[in-house]
């Protein structure tokens, strides 16, 4: 299990690579406690809930209940590493691998919790499974709320390629979420800080949360009409770390975009 700082909120991202040995592994990926909860037909292991199910044959959500939603594609695992990607907004939930979609179910619980639950099949004991890192964002309905009591916030849900500005297809959630409150809020103006890690040259980095500040100041503009007016984009590179560099956990922790109430 994956301890995480608070519930998870209505709105977030799941992101992990996985890489099978051998054709007849699986994962069960749930949000509530499965232990004692396992039930096993037609000799698999599955909840007794809507639950993220990762093999080759069947990935996707799956829940056993007839009247719940099953919405399964195959996928393969075993050739080379594979990214998963889970974006969840409230009920409506979609399954990406390698930002190929295999699922879109409109309506399902999934439940929310603090942990996130791996449940590992390895029915090949000399072939490895490979999982992670994992990376979970959440879209807090308190944002503006948040920019109100501190004047700032930080999001770990804005991705890039990388060593690049390109903005990533699963940062769409969080960026729905600001250009929805910028929307919801006109006098609102944001300046968009963009930080990196301390790998590489200190230059590089420089420039680089620069273009990546600029490139999520453009797209609120063009995908939300934001007037340009109303943000400012300004780059930080790897001067203002808020956690070592010395760890991927600490590194993670220091490539964010940050907004702050102007």
């Amino acid at each position: 299990a994956a301890e995480l700082p608070r519930v998870l909120p209505d709105k977030f991202t799941l992101e992990f690579p996985i890489f099978y040995g051998h054709g007849n592994q699986w994962i069960r990926v749930t949000f509530r406690d499965p232990e004692g909860e396992v039930v096993k037909p037609r000799g698999m292991g599955w909840y007794k809930w809507a639950h993220l199910q990762l093999d080759e044959r069947n990935t996707g959500i799956q829940d056993i209940d007839q009247d719940g939603p099953v919405s399964l594609t195959r996928a393969e695992f075993t050739e080379s590493p594979a990214t998963i990607q889970m974006m969840a907004d409230g009920d409506h939930v979609k399954i990406f691998v390698d930002q190929r979609r295999v699922a879109n179910v409109p309506q399902v619980e999934l439940g929310r919790s603090d942990h996130v639950y791996f449940v590992i099949a390895d029915a090949a004991d000399d072939k490895p499974i490979f999982v992670g890192p994992i990376r979970i964002a959440g879209g807090g309905a308190d944002l503006y709320d948040a920019l109100e009591a501190e004047g700032r916030v930080t999001t770990r849900g804005i991705l890039f390629d990388v060593n690049s500005a390109t903005i990533r297809f699963e940062s769409g959630p969080t960026l729905k979420e600001i250009g929805q409150m910028l929307q919801d809020h006109p006098d609102l103006r944001l300046s968009i800080e963009g930080h990196t890690d301390g790998d590489g040259d200190a230059a590089h980095n420089q420039t680089l949360s620069e273009q990546r500040a600029a490139a999520v100041r453009n797209h609120l503009g063009l995908s939300f009409g934001i007037d340009p007016s109303r943000l400012e984009a300004v780059g930080h590179g790897e001067s203002v770390p808020v956690a070592p560099n010395d760890t991927e956990e600490g590194k993670q922790q220091n490539r964010r975009v940050e907004l702050v109430r102007l």
